[in-house]
């Protein structure tokens, strides 16, 4: 596969992910909206919004993982675009609590494949230096789908009529199923890169002697884990935030918050890329970039921004969040994909998105309606269960800076190992 290629892959992988997140993403703009038609409370809609998705979602990537290490992963993608696809237009037929439920599990079943077979092409084509630069330009697209979602979707649920007695955010729903056909169809288009050979499927030491040797990974993992219940716990109900605790209607959170999200989401992952790859480059320690410049800073920003009476300000530190989630997208991702093995590259990354999104999509918004709902559903329910998940970041930089010293630790082990061989 030349360069031009690669490249190519790249682009249509992140076209999936753009569609895959505006797809998720919307069903937080339009809660409100379920909530009235469909009369739900807090803790049913907590429930479509973590648990619904993220089931099917974190349990069945392992097992797609595992077919792209020995299938062909493109077409695996193109079959996940087309499951998810149709779940997400019956999600825009649904009558009930059960009928959405149900589809908005087969959307997570759809979506299950795209990251782990996505990290699976992406790290065999490229070497660990230009990694996570392709990762970040990847993991935007997903920024960028979010950010649509909540840009546009808020507008679109006043402009959209209804159609043959189905509300605005029903016939939303049907038409992001409908645009997931042709992106399937590109990805058809494109060829699967050659397979490593049968010698480097063998899995050398196998899954579980690579994991007990790399204590680091599981480290990064464990934080990664705690930071993504705050972010998937905000991405499903910051748009409620502004609604019930600033009195915002769904368009002006769009412009305001959506717009902020996009703009910050699209540049973010990108710009985290280019400074792994640098940071790799000169030899020095992402894990820690990320712990300083991103995640220490969470502990003070997400109360603030929950807390203040003045809803601009709410609107620029969550709409920036981007920034900050943005390094552990990109980066975290990144180091395992390169750390480990052609033959082991699709389980592990599988394993990796299972545990960060069974605890952060499954956990973070149910967590949220929890203590919203201990609260009251009102204005002091709902911020106060934002800041109060702030001890989960204290608990993330914990493992963080465990997951630092560990990779010293063993950078320093091997210079000891090559001093005593020389």
């Amino acid at each position: 596969m030349s360069r031009g290629e690669a490249h190519a892959l790249v682009a249509v992988l992140t076209g999936a992910y753009v569609l895959s997140y505006a797809d998720r993403q919307f069903l937080a703009v339009a809660l409100e909206s379920i909530r009235h038609d469909l009369v739900l409370d807090e803790i049913a809609l907590g429930m479509l919004s973590g648990p619904a998705f993220a089931l099917c979602y974190s349990l069945l990537g392992v097992p797609l993982g595992m077919l792209g290490d020995r299938g062909n992963r493109l077409r695996l993608i193109a079959l996940c675009i087309l499951v998810w696809s149709v779940a997400t237009a019956a999600c825009g037929l649904a009558r009930g609590f059960g009928e959405l439920f149900v589809a908005r599990m087969a959307v997570g079943a759809g979506e299950a494949g795209l990251l782990p077979l996505a990290y699976s092409l992406m790290g065999q084509r490229f070497p660990a230096e230009r990694l996570p630069l392709m990762v970040g330009i990847f993991i935007g697209g997903g920024a960028l789908g979010s950010g649509v979602a909540v840009l546009a979707g808020g507008p679109l649920l006043n402009l959209v009529p209804a159609v043959h007695g189905l509300a605005p955010w029903r016939v939303i729903f049907l038409g992001l199923g409908i645009a997931g056909l042709p992106v399937a169809a590109l990805i058809l288009r494109r060829a699967e890169p050659p397979r490593p050979t049968a010698r480097a499927l063998d899995g050398g030491g196998g899954l579980g002697a690579f994991l007990r040797g790399s204590p680091h990974l599981l480290l990064l993992a464990a934080g990664a884990c705690m930071v993504n219940i705050m972010f998937y716990g905000l991405g499903a109900w910051v748009p409620a935030f502004f609604q019930r605790v600033h009195g915002w209607n769904p368009t002006q959170v769009g412009v305001s918050y959506g717009l902020l999200l996009l703009v910050c989401g699209v540049l973010a992952n990108p710009f985290w890329g280019w400074a792994g790859t640098r940071v790799i480059a000169r030899g020095g320690d992402v894990i820690r970039l990320m712990l300083l410049a991103a995640v220490l800073p969470l502990a003070l920003l997400v109360p603030f921004a929950a807390l203040t009476p003045v809803p601009v300000a709410s609107a620029a530190v969550f709409g920036c969040m981007p920034l900050v989630s943005g390094s552990l997208m990109t980066l975290v991702p990144a180091v395992i994909a390169a750390g480990t093995s052609a033959a082991l590259r699709g389980r592990v990354m599988a394993g990796f998105f299972l545990s960060v999104n069974l605890v952060g999509i499954g956990g973070g918004p149910l967590a949220y309606a929890w203590l919203s709902g201990a609260g009251g559903a009102g204005r002091p329910g709902i911020a106060v269960a934002i800041a109060a998940l702030t001890p989960v970041v204290l608990a993330a930089c914990a493992a963080l800076f465990l997951a630092s010293r560990a990779v010293s630790r063993r950078a320093a082990s091997n210079d000891r190992s090559g001093f005593a061989n020389g």
